[in-house]
């Protein structure tokens, strides 16, 4: 990494991501003064090429290496894609959820009983527009606010197309566990929490699939998209998921 953090500065020194990265680069490996050397460097040729001073995030860099509180990534970290570090996010407004009294008894009730170990199916069945996905989304987002270590994933049937695609549910599901959620997100269908719950959760994810399930990619899962995040996320693990 060294070598081409240093390649891409003599390419463009005035490039600023490059000098922090070769900053960051040197701090991991043991190499501290030469990346306050770096800094230095680049800021004075900054001073003498166009008259500015470093960015206020590259300053910061230098006195967290100065104060040696800048410290490498641990193994296996899981890292947040664009979408989904800022908190805020997209801005959706939430429906209020009204009645369904007995059918949401039913189905926590169903939930304490699989925290318990006596998991079972529940199908919410009826008419078009009667409800059903409102209901499974309510559920769900209370399901994850009441239970914080609780993964929660939903799938749909669809009586037009299920007959071509009877594993739908069952693919929707495996997407949503391998990070498959910026669309489901931005249409307020899960929620920020939600979706870092299921991000964060990745890397578990992905090692019990290479264990137990590999004939699921390309089938229920398309390996190119699932190696796309996997590189955002879980880059440590990219390498034996790519074989």
């Amino acid at each position: 990494a060294l070598v081409h953090a240093r390649h891409l500065v003599a390419l463009d020194p005035l490039h600023e991501r490059a000098q922090q990265c070769l900053m960051r680069l040197l701090t991991y490996n043991g190499q501290s003064n030469q990346a306050l050397v770096q800094y230095e460097t680049y800021a004075d040729l900054l001073a003498e090429e166009i008259g500015v001073a470093p960015l206020d995030e590259t300053t910061q860099l230098y006195t967290k290496i100065r104060n040696g509180s800048l410290t490498p990534p641990k193994p296996n970290a899981i890292y947040l894609p664009a979408f989904l570090k800022d908190k805020n996010g997209y801005v959706v407004d939430q429906s209020v959820f009204v009645g369904r009294t007995r059918e949401m008894t039913r189905l926590n009730h169903s939930l304490d009983q699989t925290l318990a170990g006596k998991g079972h199916v529940v199908f919410i069945i009826g008419e078009a527009g009667s409800g059903k996905t409102a209901l499974a989304n309510e559920f769900l987002q209370r399901a994850m606010k009441s239970n914080t270590d609780l993964l929660a994933v939903r799938g749909r049937s669809n009586a037009y197309t299920g007959i071509g695609d009877p594993y739908l549910p069952f693919s929707e599901m495996m997407g949503m566990l391998t990070g498959e959620i910026e669309a489901r997100w931005a249409g307020g269908e899960i929620t920020g929490g939600h979706a870092r719950s299921l991000w964060c959760s990745m890397p578990d994810v992905l090692q019990v699939l290479l264990d137990k399930g590999p004939d699921l990619f390309d089938r229920f899962l398309s390996g190119r998209s699932l190696l796309s995040r996997a590189r955002a996320g879980a880059p440590d693990q990219v390498v034996e998921l790519a074989e």
